[in-house]
């Protein structure tokens, strides 16, 4: 059994403490096929043309952990995320079904915005709904689950041959 120093220990259970693994290539990023969680509840709210969205209702935490927080903290026992139109129709979208690029190209043609302005734009929802757990992104076909542990060598070294030559400069 190897002994773990506290830095170590420390950066596998508190996430911002870890080291910065990189992203995805773009290419797979844009092949992703995100999935909504089943645990969450949501609604479009259509009726409301004041401001017209969806809402979307998450369950605390039901482990030990969590009900012992809940009760020292009087944490709810439901938490409401509310998403502005543009966000509610990218997230009714996300079913599996559909892949990133696919909704990169929607909202580019439904809402008039260039390439860039879309990219940005689901790509940034997409990350703050994978980070608060709404979506995940699960394994398809021959290609396996996409995780920053799962890049091959040669993307590895290629990324570190671009911090050489960043440096470099």
């Amino acid at each position: 059994m190897s002994r773990l120093n506290l830095r170590e220990i420390l950066a596998n259970n508190v996430p911002f403490l870890a080291r910065n693994k990189g992203g995805l290539p773009r290419g797979e990023l844009l092949a992703l096929r995100p999935v909504r969680s089943p645990d969450i509840g949501w609604e479009m709210k259509e009726g409301d043309e004041a401001a017209p969205g969806a809402k979307l209702t998450v369950p605390r935490r039901d482990d030990r952990i969590g009900q012992l927080l809940s009760r020292i903290f009087q944490i709810p026992a439901t938490k409401t995320v509310e998403l502005d139109e543009v966000n509610a129709q990218i997230w009714a979208r996300c079913d599996g079904a559909t892949s990133v690029d696919q909704l990169i190209k929607y909202t580019c043609t439904t809402y008039k915005l260039n390439r860039r302005q879309g990219e940005v734009g689901v790509v940034t929802l997409m990350k703050m709904l994978a980070q608060r757990r709404l979506i995940g992104f699960p394994k398809t076909g021959n290609e396996g689950a996409i995780t920053h542990d799962d890049r091959g060598g040669r993307n590895r070294a290629q990324a570190k041959n671009r911090g050489r030559q960043r440096r470099r400069h």
